[in-house]
């Protein structure tokens, strides 16, 4: 039978104290695990399942702050301003806008961050000869890396090509969920 022992440095003090047998073996029970102590490396692949995640707190949401309800000729206005905390998110804008004068014209989302936050989108717009009073759809997607403790993306709606308004139709909005 083996016996229990403690391992003490040069100072007298306890270093690693083996108490029982399972130590030796490979098994430790979980009140020996200190806190934050498992690592990734440590963790199985599969090994953490939806039930053990708490859901409630992934950053996610659907905003909308319009600064205007117009668009000026060849101008922009602030659909959404969002303040996220460190993280990957995918956010998804839709805004919808009438036409005051037959034009050609173009209207499309853009999105930008603050300092400590990178955006990966593509420019997609509408672009058309429509009447006076026709309404366009936009939308559009981003990747938004946060890399600062927390950072603010504004999203846009932008006319270009067009020396009429375009007026708000609708409430324009920006889904967002983190993804990393």
């Amino acid at each position: 039978m083996a016996k229990a022992v403690t391992l003490k440095d040069n100072n007298d003090e306890e270093v690693y104290p083996v108490t029982d047998l399972s130590l030796v073996n490979g098994n430790i029970p979980t009140g020996r695990i200190a806190d934050n102590a498992i690592t990734t490396p440590k963790i199985a692949d599969g090994a953490v399942t939806s039930d053990k995640i708490d859901w409630t707190t992934m950053t996610c949401g659907i905003v909308s702050n319009p600064a205007s309800s117009t668009i000026p000729a060849n101008g922009r206005t602030r659909i959404a301003q969002i303040t996220l905390p460190k993280g990957k998110y995918a956010l998804i804008a839709t805004a919808s806008y009438w036409a005051s004068t037959n034009a050609r014209r173009n209207l499309y989302i853009s999105f930008e961050s603050t300092t400590g936050g990178t955006v990966t989108s593509m420019l997609n717009g509408l672009y058309g000869t429509t009447a006076s009073g026709d309404t366009l759809e936009a939308t559009n997607t981003a990747l938004v890396n946060i890399t600062a403790n927390q950072a603010t993306v504004s999203v846009y709606a932008n006319s270009a090509d067009f020396s009429g308004t375009f007026s708000q139709w609708g409430a324009p909005s920006v889904l967002y969920f983190r993804v990393g």
